[in-house]
């Protein structure tokens, strides 16, 4: 059985999400506790680019993802 990434497995309790929108740069960190609270903790990269939009120009699926 292949274990698949999210963010329990991805994202400790010390670390944060980095976010960023490929369009206009805006950034945003979030906790690990948030992103969980947020997103779940079951969600993998792929999920989370879909679901999140940029609060700045509206983008969806133009996000990257990097642990802090």
């Amino acid at each position: 059985m292949t274990m698949f990434q999210n963010l329990r497995r991805s994202l400790p309790a010390h670390r944060q999400l980095g976010i960023a929108c490929d369009r206009c740069g805006r950034q945003a960190r979030w906790s690990s506790s948030d992103a969980v609270h947020r997103l779940g903790a079951d969600a993998s990269p792929p999920e989370i680019r879909r679901r999140l939009v940029c609060g700045g120009c509206g983008a969806r699926e133009a996000v990257r993802l990097w642990i802090v």
